[in-house]
């Protein structure tokens, strides 16, 4: 028969009584020696059961044995809905040191639970022998214990009891773990690789930098080596079969100054024993503070994945490129194995109605704005950071956080680096938060810090994949003032405060190629005019006000062979064909040539929005339905731009005083008194003031 008890609110206890059960006199709260009556507020008829609502005035320790009790009737009180009450936060939250700190004298294992009853913590010496120790609750949901000795390699994991039985977790603030992580170690940080390189400068201005987005994975997979698609794998020079770089010596030469790796935690989807037998980008978190297993030489050594990814991050730096690292904090692969339900359950993870939500699609929802939860993030990036020396971050969804953590987040990162890089999926995406508290696009004056995704100039460039329908690079028409507010960093009013917080893209790890998608939507056409939107929109990417962003592999038509969403697709779909870089190679130049452009002329760099308005200028009497003209006031001199969207309309430029400095194909350096354009493309011309 049924008598349960929940605690509800700090100050409130719901019990359900089976109708058959007669209670007699109070409800009375025990725990220990100590009892309590308790006031019975209301009383509910509901189905087969009454409702009685209990009144608390005082605080409860649930890390205890707590008992309500009504005559022959006891239950252990439940800890409810009392974890999502607003003042929980305020009793129980704790802002003290997590995870564990090690010296060789002794190491302190600390979790935080404000409701476990018991936690053990098991710990596996060198010979493999368990020793098990009760981890003392101290304040505010911290236990802690203090284990003597010297405990570097000690595998770890915990024992935590938050009802009648144990649950086995590892430890979510671990930072190191065996293959496929069954068990956390204590490490030593004092062995961690050292930097030897210097880390490139960056002004921290986000319109000087340009994301090239790539996957440890796929870029070495096609290679015949034994550490292929291992972070070890990068810091090798690796050549095509005609002898042309590659990997991180290819892309430093390219000329971006941001290496976006897709994730690099431990994620679930790859076995790090066996890692060819199945593919995963990565978006399911099992471990945050610790790198995929499947990425180094051997998972089961706890030093090897953080030193090799250490050092592939200090090759990104030899190469002159800074690393930035893509996050996913908007869910957990599996709240049924993540720690965090096991050490207070319904607390990080948003409900609606009792039910866990799932705006992310992938069942689950960090409930991000509640203190432990945000917390928990912000110590992760602190880490990554100090760690790893990571030099930005690209959130994944992250419209489902909150505003107030990304506020943090910034806050601390950039007492570590002021010039650190922020930014991610701006996606509107309804959920339990109010909207002004989601960190979406349109709330960009919240989060200044930040630039988001430019879906909208994804779209109006390469055509919307929801609609199947062809943008302005594939002949699909423009409206003047919306292509030139895309063209000048989508401000002014338009759709962001400046420049720096419009990530310029047409392709990412997500959906289509480019090239893929042109073959879709347009199947009768020629190859070469394929060849020619890609190229078009590649100009518009790099030469567009905002921060440029560059799937690897885009630079020379990467295709998927028409897979739209290859998250799990095998290495045949997803690893970058290198040979195909050397059959594009003049379209591998061209975004060099754009690339040195963009690096030359300040004014594409432009991140205020009152010198673009004073110095970008749309040439209405000079444009026609095919052939879009707009100037630019440089420095030095005037830029006219000019971008053909067919070869059918032929575009003659009669004026002494020009010079073509870019033809749609490569730099060049022409006087021009009479030139007809033909080809479709993006050219350049240059007037000295």
């Amino acid at each position: 028969m049924t008598f349960i008890a929940f605690l509800d609110a700090v100050d409130k206890i719901t019990v359900l009584v089976d109708k058959e059960i007669k209670t007699i006199g109070d409800f009375k709260l025990a725990s220990g020696h100590s009892s309590t009556i308790l006031k019975v507020c209301e009383k509910i008829e509901e189905h087969g059961w009454f409702k009685y609502i209990l009144s608390l005035d005082t605080i409860l320790d649930m890390t205890k044995d707590v008992y309500l009790i009504n005559g022959d009737y006891s239950t252990l009180l439940y800890s409810g809905s009392f974890v999502r009450d607003d003042r929980f936060d305020i009793y129980y939250g704790y802002d003290g040191p997590l995870g564990v700190y090690y010296n060789k004298e002794y190491s302190i294992f600390r979790i935080w639970s404000p409701v476990a009853r018991e936690i053990k913590l098991e710990l596996y010496n060198l010979k493999g022998d368990i020793s098990v120790y009760n981890v003392p609750h101290i304040k505010r949901g911290l236990h802690e214990i203090k284990v003597m000795g010297n405990l570097d390699r000690f595998k770890y994991r915990y024992r935590v009891r938050v009802l009648e039985e144990f649950k086995v977790i590892t430890d979510p603030y671990g930072i190191a773990s065996d293959a496929n992580g069954n068990y956390s170690y204590v490490v030593d940080k004092n062995k961690f690789r050292k930097f030897t390189f210097t880390k490139p400068n960056f002004d921290g201005k986000y319109t000087n930098s340009i994301i090239y987005e790539v996957s440890v994975r796929d870029l070495t997979s096609k290679f015949n080596i034994p550490n292929k698609m291992q972070f070890s794998a990068l810091t090798e020079k690796l050549v095509t079969s005609h002898g042309k770089s590659t990997c991180l010596d290819y892309i430093a030469k390219l000329g971006v100054t941001h290496v976006q790796f897709m994730p690099i935690f431990d994620f679930y989807g790859i076995s790090d024993k066996n890692p060819e037998r199945y593919y995963n980008w990565g978006y399911n978190p099992i471990q945050y503070f610790v790198p995929k297993g499947a990425y180094s030489s051997n998972p089961d050594d706890p030093y090897a994945r953080i030193n090799e990814l250490i050092n592939m991050v200090d090759y990104c730096h030899a190469y002159g490129l800074l690393a930035n690292m893509d996050v996913v904090f908007n869910h957990v692969n599996d709240i049924a194995k993540f720690p965090f339900d096991a050490l207070c359950p319904g607390y990080f993870y948003r409900t609606e109605n009792g039910y866990i939500t799932n705006v992310s699609g992938c069942g689950n929802d960090l409930a991000t704005e509640r203190m432990m939860c945000s917390r928990f993030i912000v110590d992760n990036l602190i880490y990554m950071t100090e760690t790893y020396h990571f030099s930005g971050y690209r959130f994944d969804l992250m419209g489902l956080l909150d505003v107030n953590t990304m506020q943090e987040v910034s806050r601390r990162l950039r007492n570590i680096n002021p010039k650190i890089m922020l930014y991610g999926e701006g996606w509107d995406m309804p959920n339990a938060l109010p909207d002004h508290d989601r960190p979406h696009s349109r709330n960009h004056r919240q989060i200044p810090d930040y630039a988001f995704f430019n879906d909208r100039f994804r779209d109006y460039m390469k055509g919307s994949q929801w609609h199947m329908s062809q943008g302005f690079i594939a002949n699909g028409g423009h409206n003047d003032s919306d292509l030139f507010n895309y063209l000048t960093g989508s401000c002014n009013n338009f759709l962001f405060q400046n420049p720096g917080q419009s990530i310029n893209y047409i392709e990412c790890h997500d959906n289509y190629t480019v090239y893929d998608y042109l073959k879709k939507i347009m199947p009768k056409a020629k190859e070469f005019d394929i060849y020619e939107s890609c190229k078009l929109g590649l100009a518009l990417v790099i030469l567009s006000f905002g921060v440029p962003f560059i799937h690897s592999g885009q630079e020379f038509l990467r295709t998927k062979n028409g897979v739209e969403n290859s998250y799990n697709s095998p290495d045949s779909i997803n690893a970058i064909d290198w040979e195909r870089k050397d059959s594009y190679y003049s379209l591998v130049q061209y975004t060099r040539d754009l690339i040195l452009l963009r690096k030359k002329y300040k004014i594409f760099r432009c991140d205020n929005p009152v010198e673009i308005r004073r110095r970008s200028f749309f040439l209405a009497d000079r444009s026609t339905r095919d052939t879009f003209v707009y100037r630019l006031i440089d420095d030095e001199c005037d830029l006219i731009i000019i971008i053909k969207t067919n070869r059918k309309e032929k575009y003659d430029i009669k004026q002494n005083d020009l010079k073509l400095i870019f033809d749609s194909n490569s730099l060049t350096f022409e006087d021009v008194k009479r030139v007809t354009l033909r080809e479709k493309g993006l050219y350049i011309l240059r007037k000295e003031h």
